[in-house]
């Protein structure tokens, strides 16, 4: 199972470690979706899977995996829900 913490910064941003091998670089990756709530950093291992941030990132906001959509704008990930009303 792997660990997460959670580290609150002095900025608008909330900061969040994924797992990652003790040897590699850790990068920072920014995530924002459409409320304040939803502005989220992720130190992660630069080989840590983007699908792990994708799920912790839905699970933290209430979002559904299967209706989001993140996409890269420069140094930020914009995550939007697609929910299709039926």
């Amino acid at each position: 199972m792997e660990r997460r913490k959670t580290v609150r910064a002095a900025t608008e941003w909330t900061m969040i470690s994924l797992s990652r091998v003790k040897e590699e670089d850790p990068i920072v990756v920014k995530v924002q979706g459409q409320t304040q709530a939803q502005k989220l950093c992720y130190w992660m291992g630069r080989d840590t899977k983007l699908l792990y941030l994708m799920r912790d990132y839905c699970e933290r906001t209430g979002g559904v995996l299967e209706y989001m959509r993140f996409h890269v704008d420069g140094d930020i990930i914009d995550a939007n829900s697609e929910h299709i009303s039926g």
